[in-house]
């Protein structure tokens, strides 16, 4: 299951979605970091979109908690357990 995000999170840390991927199954993916800036909102568009569908797959097998937990643990709200 991947998942699109806008940015990476300053101070990211590769072991927690190394955490995510054995926990989850979930990555992450910037799906166009460098993007022309007039097409700014479609590629949100398409990131909210498609996030709104794995989203719904990933509460379906691990519970809408586990959907929380991904997100907190992604951008560092939450210390790895």
């Amino acid at each position: 299951m991947i998942l699109e995000v806008a940015h990476v999170p300053e101070g990211h840390d590769e072991k927690v979605e190394e955490l995510l991927r054995e926990r989850y199954q979930v990555s992450f993916r910037q799906p166009s970091p460098n993007s022309d800036p007039k097409m700014a909102n479609k590629v949100l568009g398409h990131e909210c979109g498609y996030n709104e569908v794995a989203e719904q797959e990933i509460k379906r097998r691990f519970g809408k908690k586990a959907l929380r937990t991904i997100w907190d643990l992604y951008y560092g709200i939450e210390s790895v357990r």
